[in-house]
């Protein structure tokens, strides 16, 4: 599995290459699996209390999604 920095996760974001879902909840991973059948980690971001943020990568499209912080998309995704 690769590690990235938080700064070149956002930068993903930034550059349209991954969609945010930083800020998202169970009605986001619903929307993802729904569209996406399933996902599967492909990167993550370390911090000092474990991870830091993830990168996935859904199954059927292909499309990459970034939690680019602690937040509590972590523990949903």
């Amino acid at each position: 599995m690769t590690q990235l920095t938080r700064h070149e996760m956002r930068k993903l974001i930034e550059a349209g290459a991954a969609v945010d879902i930083t800020r998202g909840d169970e009605g986001t991973r619903k929307e993802v699996l729904r569209r996406e059948g399933e996902y599967k980690q492909i990167a993550y971001t370390p911090s000092v209390r474990g991870c830091g943020g993830r990168l996935l990568q859904g199954v059927r499209t292909g499309r990459l999604y970034a939690i680019a912080g602690r937040t509590r998309a972590l523990n949903i995704f």
